[in-house]
Order: structure tokens, then sequence, then C-alpha cells
């Protein structure tokens, strides 16, 4: 799917989302969106937007595409060494099995886990369990909230 902001926003019937998704548009910088989307209902592109538009067309495409909507999906698609690990930038492993490790500033070393997405950044580092990896969205909304305070 292709659009413009304005066009997805004018399509938009709930008046929440898009309340929210204007809001962190104007908050962000270089149509980057601001932790104000994370006020944002949670609620099905398909069904908001795609449904009830007038201006769409569907174009066949044969793209690989896969819909990487959580560290799960980015470990089933990475590909794994010998243990099922799949990492990232400066990852080292020992007696690990099945985990997603991601660096991208600092050297990071996990020991003896099983089935954990450790991300590291220059914002923070997130450790959980790979089935519970869905759940990252509500941290995200505790950190926004302790940045507004």
């Amino acid at each position: 799917f292709v659009a413009r902001a304005s066009v997805i926003l004018e399509e938009e019937r709930d008046d929440e989302l898009k309340s929210a998704v204007s809001r962190s548009l104007e908050e962000g910088e270089g149509g980057v969106l601001s932790a104000a989307f994370l006020d944002a209902p949670s609620i099905s592109f398909d069904r908001s937007v795609l449904e009830k538009t007038t201006e769409a067309a569907v174009v066949p495409l044969d793209a690989g595409w896969s819909d990487i909507g959580s560290w799960q999906a980015v470990w089933e698609l990475s590909p794994k060494d010998d243990a099922s690990n799949a990492t990232q930038g400066r990852v080292h492993l020992t007696d690990s099995t099945g985990s997603f490790v991601r660096s991208t500033t600092k050297p990071v070393a996990v020991i003896g886990l099983d089935d954990v997405v450790v991300v590291e950044t220059e914002n923070g580092v997130l450790v959980v369990p790979r089935d519970r990896a869905q759940d990252v969205g509500e941290i995200g909304r505790i950190l926004a909230d302790d940045d507004a305070r």
C-alpha cells in the first residue's frame, strides 16, 4: 500500500486514531511519527481504511514481502546459526538457542539464555522472552509516559 499520509488521514474514519496520527506527524520530524502515535487505538488498517476507500487500486506484486510486525517475525525471517540463533551487529552467544540478538552501538553478550529477544540501541536495551515479543508496545507506552514527566 502506497499513499500520502494526508490521503490516509482523509480516508480514516476513526476520529481517535486520526487525532493521534495527526498529532504524531506534527510532533515528529521529517515524516517520522513521534511517541504520540502510541496513543492511537489498535485498529486494523484494512478495516479502517482499505475496505471503505474509493481511492484505492490493487496491483499484483510478487516481491517476497512479509509483514514483519514483531521481533518474533524478525527472528523467523532471519538467517540462523546451528543453534537457531539470529544475530545482527556485535553479538556473542554462549550456550544459547533460539534467540534473536541485535546490537547497534555496543557489543552484546548472551550466556545461557534460550528463546529470548535482546535488542540494544543507543536509547536502551530490550530483553524479553521471544514468545512475549509482541508485548513491547506496552513498554513503549510506559517509556513515552516516563519521558513526558
